[in-house]
Order: structure tokens, then sequence, then C-alpha cells
């Protein structure tokens, strides 16, 4: 699924995504935004096993996804701190799903990201 949005769409996901970050945060400071921002596009950067967009349909893929992002910490980076570092970005990836529910955007909404509004 994540052949179906072009980067001038992605760009403007994660440009919308910080700005929710700040609108519903507004004590964070621009540090903060940044790194939730860009941490929850990590499976999406990182080949991690699994579909990015499927990752956000259900409270188990999120979870698989979180199990996935530490086995490739600890696979190529060696990170010793892998379990905390993968709730990290489990966070700021249900941060993003939360923040798509209210307004998806009609180009995500091709097959399994469109059961975020359910």
């Amino acid at each position: 699924m994540s052949d179906s949005i072009g980067i001038e769409q992605l760009n403007k996901l994660k440009s919308e995504f910080r700005s929710y970050l700040t609108e519903i945060n507004p004590q964070w400071d621009e540090t903060s935004v940044s790194t939730i921002g860009s941490d929850a596009f990590f499976a999406l950067n990182n080949n991690v096993g699994v579909d990015f967009w499927a990752s956000l349909t259900s409270e188990d893929a999120l979870l698989e996804v979180s199990q996935k992002i530490r086995d490739y910490l600890i696979s190529t980076k060696g990170s010793q701190n892998a379990d905390q570092r993968a709730k990290g970005y489990l966070s700021s990836l249900k941060h993003l799903k939360v923040s798509l529910m209210p307004n998806i955007q009609p180009w995500l909404l091709n097959g399994v990201v469109k059961q975020l509004a359910m």
C-alpha cells in the first residue's frame, strides 16, 4: 500500500501531522514535535517487515509493528534499548493513527486504511 501514496502526499501528511501535534500539545517544544513526527514513520522509512499503512488498522496491528521494530533494531543496530525504543516508536505511531481518525485523507482510503474510520 505504501506504493499508492506519492511523495508529495506523504510530505503533506507529515506536515499536517506535525501541525496536529502542535495543536493538541501546545506545551511541546519544536524538538518534541519533530521527533514524534519523524518517529511515527519509522516503519515506513525502514524495512521492518510490515505494511506501514496496514499497521494503522487495529491495536493488534500496532503491537505487531512494535514487535517488528524491536526485532529490526536488535538485528540491524544491536540495540540494547530495543524494547524501550520500540515502545517510543509505537507511541508516535499511535499519535499518527489518532490524528488520521477524525479526518482521513481520501488518498489513504485505499483498502486497509479506511478501517481507521470505524
